[in-house]
């Protein structure tokens, strides 16, 4: 494992936990919640933690299939598109932020489906005030359309298009990104993003 390798590991742990942080401090405030003597409260609190504690658990799931521990990969295109409809969903009591169409698709090798996962991050990333997220996939080509209101590629999305690893900055947000990149240029996909108002597109394919 090369020091580039640790580094990476080091962004995406730090990127994880930032990202589980909003579903373990309610599970924190239910807890104190239960301390109430308020029937009503215990209730509404223990909801609180069973809905927090499951989004943690949806969360870990996705990234174990995006991130790449061999134990957790989706075995097919269905098992990845439930994932990823897991991740996108919102907390017990809040509204959805995000609608995932998919049809049926072809079989998809390991690395494809790692790859959808991640454009699938990339997208709802893309659309900070929610909208849709379509997925469309062949054997050798995989697609996610994000359309919504103010959707437009960040910085840091713009650099799916480069060819030099090297020049990335390495951040817990352009880490799923040096990943993307990595897993793509080892498997022979080639990943480009194209961004019109209100929609965002992005492709890999071999």
């Amino acid at each position: 494992m090369t020091c580039d390798d640790i580094r990476l590991a080091e962004l995406l742990c730090a990127r994880m936990c930032h990202d589980l942080a909003g579903p373990t401090g309610a599970v924190i405030n239910g807890a104190e919640l239960m301390d109430e003597d308020d029937p009503a409260m215990a209730s509404e609190a223990a909801a609180l933690m069973a809905g927090a504690a499951g989004q943690i658990a949806k969360r870990l799931r996705f990234f174990r299939a995006a991130f790449g521990w061999e134990g957790g990969a989706a075995r097919d295109m269905g098992e990845a598109v439930r994932i990823a409809a897991d991740f996108l969903a919102p907390l017990p009591g809040q509204p959805d932020r995000f609608k995932l169409a998919a049809e049926p698709g072809p079989a998809l090798p390991a690395d494809g489906l790692r790859l959808l996962l991640l454009l699938v991050l990339f997208g709802s990333e893309a659309l900070p005030r929610g909208g849709t997220l379509a997925i469309r996939a062949t054997a050798d080509d995989i697609g996610v359309i994000a359309e919504g209101t103010g959707a437009s590629l960040g910085d840091e999305h713009r650099l799916l298009m480069s060819q030099d690893l090297s020049q990335i900055p390495a951040t817990p947000r352009t880490a799923p990104i040096l990943l993307a990149l990595g897993v793509a240029r080892r498997a022979s996909w080639q990943i480009s993003v194209k961004a019109t108002p209100n929609r965002v597109e992005l492709q890999t394919k071999r």
